[in-house]
């Protein structure tokens, strides 16, 4: 059980995570490949939600 819990925490931990990093990635990083490859999975999961609701 609470490890179960653990793990869902951590993946809303790191889709928050996710989300801020692609708010503020273009300012701040000069790295575009990292911040496309996060973005990319982000949204993925984000689109994936919206259709599940």
């Amino acid at each position: 059980m609470k490890i179960e819990h653990r793990a869902r925490t951590e993946h809303t931990l790191n889709k928050a995570s996710a989300t801020l990093f692609c708010r503020y990635s273009k300012r701040r990083f000069k790295s575009h490949y990292v911040y496309h490859l996060n973005c990319k999975s982000f949204k993925q999961t984000r689109i994936s939600d919206i259709y599940n609701h």
